[in-house]
């Protein structure tokens, strides 16, 4: 069983790692499109983690973190950049998250998922082996949600961090908005 302590290391983990992500992806020129998934925190109902983290990529991008509380897209959509430069970030990340293939990518009716990789170290520092739960498993999605929420509260530069980027979205899409009108 994993601890509430241990989910809050994990969950710091992955916040620093979408972050670091989010920073590459933007030096490498990618445009990230619907921030507001990061920002609205881990989705509960998919891809919880008994312990560990894994990193699953979207037609190449890499755009989600599994949790021990759920999934957490970190990119949603990105526009602007090659398949040779995401390729390119995808061997950087290989190596700076010592990422180890855990499932290959596959076709499905909403896009191309996958493939999924374990993460394996964070700042040269080894992680917990990670292994899914099962369904059975999961951690229910209200006290998952209060989990989050206990965390951001424990953190409070991410807390903030986390509403900047909300009221970053929020001003780009007015802007945005407005320019059509």
């Amino acid at each position: 069983m994993t601890t509430t302590d241990e989910i809050f290391r994990d969950l710091k983990f992955a916040f620093d790692i979408a972050r670091y992500i989010q920073s590459k992806a933007i030096d490498i020129g990618m445009k990230l499109i619907r921030e507001e998934h990061f920002v609205g925190g881990i989705n509960p109902y998919f891809n919880q983690t008994k312990c560990g983290l894994y990193l699953e990529e979207y037609y190449g991008l890499p755009s989600v973190i599994y949790t021990p509380i759920g999934k957490w897209t970190i990119i949603g959509v990105g526009d602007g950049v090659s398949k040779l430069l995401m390729e390119h970030l995808m061997e950087h990340l290989k190596e700076t998250l010592g990422l180890e293939l855990d499932a290959e990518g596959k076709q499905e009716i909403w896009g191309h998922f996958g493939p999924v990789w374990r993460i394996t170290k964070w700042e040269n520092r080894k992680l917990p082996e990670a292994f899914m739960k099962k369904g059975t498993e999961y951690i229910e999605y209200e006290r998952a949600k209060e989990i989050y929420a206990q965390f951001l509260k424990r953190n409070p530069i991410i807390g903030e961090s986390m509403r900047f980027s909300a009221d970053r979205f929020s001003e780009n899409l007015c802007a945005f908005l407005r320019s059509r009108d």
